[in-house]
C-alpha cells in the first residue's frame, strides 16, 4: 500500500476503510476485535485538513459505522495490521499443536 503522505497535495486526503461492507448487500460474518468498533477507519495524513477529517467522520455516520480515527500514516489500515497479528500466532499454535488439524 502506498503512505498517504505520499499522496497528500494541499491537505486534501483522507484515508477511509469500512471494516465491513454494507450488512443489506452482502452476508458477513463478523468477527468483533476487543476494545475496536466496527465502523469506518479514518486515517489523516500529517497534512490533511481537520474540516475534511470531520467530513470523513460525518459520513461514516451516515453509513451507519462507528468513525474510528487512527493516528499515524503506516502502510496498512489497522484492520489488516492485527489481522496480520493473528494470522502469525494461530500459524504457530496450529505448527506447535501435536493435535491433527
Amino acid at each position: 500500500s502506498i503512505p498517504l503522505h505520499e499522496l497528500a497535495e494541499g491537505g486534501r486526503i483522507v484515508g477511509f476503510h469500512c471494516f465491513h461492507p454494507e450488512r443489506n448487500r452482502t452476508p458477513v460474518v463478523e468477527i468483533p476485535v476487543p476494545g475496536l468498533p466496527l465502523g469506518a477507519e479514518i486515517v489523516p495524513a500529517q497534512s490533511s485538513n481537520p474540516d475534511h477529517v470531520s467530513c470523513a467522520a460525518s459520513l461514516a455516520l451516515r453509513l451507519g459505522k462507528t468513525p474510528v480515527l487512527v493516528r499515524g500514516d503506516a502502510k496498512a489500515f489497522v484492520a489488516n495490521r492485527l489481522l496480520a497479528t493473528y494470522l502469525v500466532a494461530s500459524t504457530a499454535l496450529a505448527c506447535a499443536s501435536t493435535l491433527p488439524l
